[in-house]
């Protein structure tokens, strides 16, 4: 029900025809942030190697990630609130 108002809304808009291209471009939409995603990951999986091979790593860089992890999540789930 709820996404259904949504996509009508936005064929009401006048930005979209139909409902049909309000789904393609919200796929799109999905597909790029799921790659953005992949990208950061991939980013963070290098740093990660290059920090343990410098052998510098400085406190507790386990809990440091996983502080930094929870607070990314929150964010998220907040924006998506």
């Amino acid at each position: 029900q709820e996404m259904d108002e949504a996509v009508n809304r936005r064929v009401r808009s006048g930005n979209y025809t139909n409902a049909s291209e309000v789904v393609r471009a919200g796929l799109r939409a999905l597909e790029q942030h799921e790659a953005e995603d992949r990208a950061r990951v991939e980013w963070l999986r290098g740093e990660i190697e290059h920090g343990i091979a410098s052998g510098e790593a400085g406190g507790n860089f386990g809990e440091k990630m996983r502080r930094h992890i929870r607070d990314r999540v929150a964010v998220k789930k907040a924006k998506a609130s």
